[in-house]
């Protein structure tokens, strides 16, 4: 078995490395080969420098963010993603729009050309919450992204934000959107 011993930082895992299943079946994916059974339950991500813990699937792999303090996590077969974001609060941002703009557009951080539009104020539901005396900030709202290639892409996406010490701590999980578009079949006559 010497893929039992492949080193699982070339898959830019961090402390937590896949599991061999997920390790392979993210290869497996890349080609378009057929899987093994995905890896059930959930993993827990917890980072003492970072200040947050969280449970994501199994199946799931998990990359550093190289670009900013975060992480990324992905099931590369359904193109379903989460990202830990962690970013100052600067006093005259809106909490809102700054958690929606780090999560939907990372290109214009990073000097990509994809276009990104933005929902509309009446298209994002929101929701404060005060647990255990720290403030949470629960945001649902559509996203829609021109990639450089021209593909439209539109995603859902659920988002928890809470502030503390003036550093906001943003985990956001997204899914494509696939509108199948039905046409009516022609009658026989």
């Amino acid at each position: 078995m010497i893929l039992a011993s492949v080193n699982f930082s070339i898959l830019g895992s961090t402390a937590v490395a896949p599991d061999f299943r997920t390790a392979v079946n993210s290869l497996l994916g890349a080609y378009g080969l057929p899987r093994l059974k995905d890896t059930p339950g959930f993993r827990l991500y917890d980072d003492y420098d970072i200040g947050c813990a969280f449970d994501y699937p199994k199946a799931w792999v998990l990359r550093p963010n190289r670009e900013r303090r975060g992480v990324y996590i992905s099931d590369f077969n359904t193109a379903d993603k989460a990202s830990l974001e962690v970013f100052d609060k600067r006093e005259q941002d809106d909490l809102t729009t700054a958690v929606i703009a780090k999560h939907s557009n990372p290109a214009a951080e990073t000097g990509g050309d994809a276009r990104l539009l933005l929902p509309e104020q009446k298209r994002i539901k929101s929701n404060q919450e005060t647990i255990d005396g720290q403030g949470y900030l629960y945001l649902a709202y559509p996203s829609e992204t021109v990639t450089r290639s021209g593909y439209q892409i539109q995603r859902k996406n659920f988002t928890v934000a809470a502030v503390r010490n003036n550093t906001v701590y943003t985990l956001n999980v997204r899914w494509v959107v696939h509108k199948q578009r039905w046409r009516a079949w022609p009658r026989n006559s």
